[in-house]
């Protein structure tokens, strides 16, 4: 099994491997060595593993950062132009987080709903 850190084996070499092993008697001993993982393997799926779990968890992180940050500007722009449509609310939602901080600043200057609804017209 060494030998398939380097290259796997071609059709004629993958015969002759099945055929050795073919000739253990015990079933049981086959099936145990065409069980062997190699160690390079072994560490390819942890390494594997690892990179999956930090972009999970990367991704997690941006989604709460996005979530709270649209939730924040909706309770800031609801207690200063009081409560926003159903469409308003989806539609900053939507918008990704550079925009949503962009309106978290912006919203200081709002003075109406229509101040709001300009920006969001020029921020889609």
């Amino acid at each position: 099994m060494f030998f398939f850190s380097y290259r796997r084996p071609n059709e004629a070499e993958d015969l002759k491997l099945r055929q050795e092993i073919a000739k253990v008697g015990l079933k049981e001993m086959r099936d145990r060595i065409m069980q062997l993982t190699n160690p390079w393997i072994k560490a390819g799926k942890r390494e594997g593993l690892q990179e999956g779990l930090q972009e999970g968890l990367q991704q997690g992180l941006q989604q709460g950062r996005h979530a709270e940050g649209a939730e924040l500007v909706l309770r800031l722009l609801a207690r200063r132009l009081g409560a926003l449509s159903a469409a308003q609310q989806k539609g900053i939602r939507k918008l990704p987080l550079s925009k949503i901080e962009e309106l978290g600043e912006a919203l200081l200057d709002f003075t109406s709903r229509e101040d709001l609804a300009r920006w969001l017209r020029a921020n889609k």
